[in-house]
């Protein structure tokens, strides 16, 4: 559609994979928190948790087994960037955990 338009389109992040991307951004610095999760196999540990190289592993598997897409694209689970490059501080989060056996959300105070 760009190109018909004549519009020049930039979009690197078509041709990276999910597992690339989120990866990515754990290993760059971006602090990101799990703040909801709907799918099975994501429990509420997973709430209030901050991906890390080892946590980001974790989820892939867990992805792989339970077939949701890793980087939360089917709303398998939400995300709040807390810190990261591009921020000039951490964002210090308090919030409760509500889960009703099934999916949660991590409601931030």
């Amino acid at each position: 559609m760009a190109e018909r338009l004549g519009v020049v389109s930039w979009t690197p992040l078509w041709h990276q994979s999910g597992h690339d991307h989120v990866k990515g951004m754990v290993e760059q610095g971006f602090e990101i928190m799990i703040t909801g999760v709907s799918a099975e196999g994501l429990t509420d540990a997973w709430l209030g948790r901050i991906l890390t190289p080892e946590t980001f592993e974790e989820l892939a598997q867990l992805a792989a087994k339970h077939r949701f897409h890793v980087e939360g694209e089917g709303g398998e689970y939400e995300t709040l960037v807390v810190g990261g490059p591009h921020m000039n501080g951490r964002l210090e989060v308090k919030g409760t955990t509500h889960w009703d056996g099934v999916r949660g959300h991590y409601a931030v105070h």
